[in-house]
């Protein structure tokens, strides 16, 4: 006999299918609150499968479920391996659901330095930043740096004892691109100071300039003397910029080793720094 309907227990209705293999229950509550009643439409129609449809609240939906908002977290995900903090979820082809905990990636350059000028300063010491044992390179850079008046930027080190130095072993060599069409080349040997710019008026209030200097061989001493090389850009006027692009060899066995030695900015006339930002990364 096919598609028997029984009635099981008090308040339960089963209807088997048609080779008896399975079947449907229909469940009267152990108590209601009133008379319910069940239409059967006057036409033919197949009930509609839910999968989970008791659940509500976080999962909800008649025939589609939607899940809620902001109610998947990582317990719930399907992931190949724990969780850990400050990595990220990333795409694992082959792994357990496909995803992977990773950590972050990391840049070769690490911040060492990141300083605001807020004030006017006729000079600035940067310290505290050499880590030898660390790096081997360092990029530091002058960011929209104004001063007060028209006026050049020098560079100086600053030695393990926290002094400037200014010992006329700075030689120093650069080329410039003045305007629209003016070249040049700077050169000095046995100076005591290095220009980061060009011209004796090339840093004002009207126009910022950026600077970027990389060093290597801070530590070496000996014959292995400090090298830097350093780049600039900015505004002249209206719509002329200039550059200006140098090498520096320390002619000195002195090694730059602790927090205390540095560089030092100042100018050579009577402007001061007034605006700008100083940075100093590490690389890796």
């Amino acid at each position: 006999m096919a598609g028997i309907i029984e009635v099981k227990d008090q308040g339960k209705l089963r209807i088997y299918d048609a080779d008896n293999s399975h079947y449907i229950d229909i469940v009267v509550p152990s108590s209601v609150t009133a008379n319910r009643t069940i239409t059967i439409p006057d036409a033919s129609f197949t009930v509609p499968q839910v999968t989970n449809a008791t659940h509500s609240g976080e999962v909800t939906g008649a025939t589609a479920l939607t899940i809620a908002d902001n109610i998947v977290d990582e317990a719930n995900l399907k992931v190949s391996n724990s969780p850990t903090n400050g990595y990220n979820l990333t795409a694992q082809s082959g792994n357990t659901g496909g995803l992977t905990w990773a950590a972050a990636p990391t840049s070769d350059y690490v911040k060492l330095i990141d300083t605001d000028i807020s004030s006017a300063a006729t000079s600035i010491n940067v310290t505290g930043w050499i880590a030898n044992s660390t790096y081997q390179t360092y990029v530091v850079r002058l960011n929209r740096m104004k001063m007060s008046a028209a006026d050049n930027m020098r560079f100086h080190f600053i030695n393990d004892s926290g002094s400037i130095v200014n010992d006329q072993n700075y030689i120093w060599s650069a080329h410039h691109v003045y305007g629209k069409s003016s070249f040049g080349a700077d050169q000095q040997s046995q100076a005591d100071a290095v220009g980061l710019l060009f011209g004796t008026n090339n840093l004002s209030t009207s126009y910022h300039k950026t600077v970027e200097l990389h060093f290597s061989s801070l530590d070496l001493g000996g014959n292995q003397h400090t090298i830097v090389f350093f780049k600039s850009v900015g505004r002249v006027s209206g719509t002329q910029i200039d550059g200006h692009e140098g090498w520096l060899w320390y002619n000195n066995s002195t090694q730059f080793t602790n927090s205390s030695a540095g560089f030092a900015l100042d100018r050579t006339a009577s402007g001061s720094f007034n605006s700008g930002n100083i940075s100093v990364y590490g690389i890796k």
